[in-house]
């Protein structure tokens, strides 16, 4: 996706400088959310986040 993340933004009707900027700023946004991520694994576990996950997965809505 990141690969053919400024064509995708030209097709939405975006500019070719401003989906450049888009671009950057999705990258930036995965970076951050990449280290949240992490600290959450850390602070809640890795099975508990499993568990919640599977749960909200198999209760009705």
């Amino acid at each position: 996706m990141v690969y053919y993340s400024t064509s995708i933004f030209i097709s939405a009707g975006l500019s070719k400088e401003t989906s450049q900027y888009a671009t950057v700023a999705t990258g930036v946004v995965k970076v951050m959310m990449t280290f949240i991520s992490a600290l959450i694994m850390d602070w809640a576990g890795r099975r508990t986040l499993h568990m919640i996950g599977l749960w909200a997965c198999v209760s009705p809505q």
